[in-house]
């Protein structure tokens, strides 16, 4: 009975290891402000996490939170346009994106957008 314990231990713990080393782009990014990686390091973690083909709201969310910082400005606003995508009806998120695209210096875009949100019901 011990060693079926044991083994099970094993596997769980395996198991779990193999989750986080799989997950550790979103792991990274879903870490508390305070705890950032340098900019080099959540860049790197921010392409593996939107090159993903399905990223919740949550960590979508927390992908937008760790790259609104300099440097990583383009990556702040391609998180945002995968929550337009995913969201498209929730104008808190294009206001945001809106806000993005403005900070990008693509004023253009920026102000159809902020038009687009200005019209919607």
């Amino acid at each position: 009975m011990r060693r079926l314990l044991l083994l099970v231990l094993a596997a769980t713990v395996l198991e779990f290891a193999a989750f986080r080393y799989l997950h550790r782009d979103l792991f990274s990014i879903d870490a508390p402000a305070a705890a950032q990686a340098p900019v080099a390091d959540t860049r790197q973690q921010a392409e593996a996490a939107l090159a993903r083909p399905y990223l919740s709201r949550h960590h979508a969310e927390a992908l937008v939170a760790a790259t609104d910082r300099p440097g990583l400005i383009d990556l702040h606003v391609a998180a945002l346009a995968r929550l337009v995508r995913d969201n498209p009806g929730d104008v808190s998120v294009m206001l945001r994106y809106a806000d993005g695209l403005r900070r990008q210096g693509r004023l253009d875009e920026a102000a159809r957008l902020f038009a687009r949100v200005a019209e919607a019901p």
